[in-house]
């Protein structure tokens, strides 16, 4: 009689571990497909219309091997040499560079070779965007990024930064009314982005 309840109470501790695992498994699946579209979504909003970003991304994320072998040169310049290495949040800054939806800059900015490159990203091109207070400035370092973004959002669009580990600013230019459904995504991504004031 004393091993019944003993049994008994084993079944109940082995299904309500079966029955924790299930929820356990369910909640990171619905956590890895909240992610999936998180990604999906802040690609759209950066490069609207381009499936192969979205599918770059996706491949940096569910096999960084392949991705590696596929983007060996660009990834090699930036001293990524092994998968471990390689993260979405890059994969989507160098997709959009490759793109013309983001240029990258070197520290040392100079004005007219900004205005230049961001003349040259498709939201800026489309609309035959000239930045001539830019191209004028007699500023230098980060005020340039100021008038940057001050001109561009005369005509509705904002300068945003994509944080990367360097010494570079990845820039991306994106119209006013994407920008707080973009630094949304980018925080539940847990990535650093920003628009300039």
């Amino acid at each position: 009689m004393d091993a019944f309840p003993a049994i008994q109470r084993g079944l109940e501790l082995a299904l309500l571990k079966y029955l924790t695992a299930g929820f356990t498994t369910a909640a990171s699946h619905r956590a890895t497909m909240d992610q999936e579209h998180y990604w999906n979504d802040i690609c759209e909003h950066l490069c609207p219309g381009d499936d192969s970003l979205r599918q770059d991304v996706k491949l940096s994320i569910e096999n960084p091997q392949s991705y590696l072998e596929k983007f060996d040169d660009a990834l090699w310049e930036r001293g990524i040499e092994e998968p471990s290495f390689v993260r979405p949040w890059l994969a989507l800054v160098d997709g959009l560079i490759s793109r013309g939806y983001a240029c990258e800059m070197d520290w040392k900015l100079d004005p007219n070779e900004l205005a230049f490159q961001l003349e040259k990203l498709h939201p800026c091109k489309s609309r035959n965007i000239q930045l001539s207070s830019l191209r004028n400035s007699t500023e230098v370092g980060a005020q340039i990024l100021l008038i940057a973004a001050k001109e561009l959002r005369n005509h509705s669009l904002e300068l945003l930064f994509l944080e990367i580990d360097g010494d570079c600013y990845p820039l991306s230019v994106v119209p006013s009314a994407k920008t707080a459904e973009v630094l949304s995504l980018s925080q539940l991504l847990k990535q650093n982005a920003a628009i300039y004031p």
